[in-house]
């Protein structure tokens, strides 16, 4: 991997896990719960993307404060 998969896999071995059952039943009874709230599937797919995004967010601002990386210099850094 490049550099930035190497920092991407150093930071995933500091983290804490989680068991992939208890993911399973967590995420369960919160889609069970939007859907008895919302009672419109559109309306519960709207909302867990939203949860989908905002959580994506923070994954990156956490890999971004803990792996080290710097900002990029130019637009090919992205790529990398």
């Amino acid at each position: 991997p490049d550099k930035y998969g190497k920092l991407g896999d150093q930071a995933f071995t500091k983290m804490d896990k989680v068991s992939s059952d208890l993911l399973a039943l967590t995420y369960g009874s919160l889609v069970s719960q939007l859907l008895r709230d919302i009672e419109d599937v559109d309306g519960v797919n709207a909302q867990l993307e939203k949860m989908g995004y905002n959580i994506g967010l923070r994954i990156v601002d956490e890999f971004l404060a803990k792996g080290g990386v710097g900002a990029c210099q130019d637009f090919r850094e992205t790529a990398g």
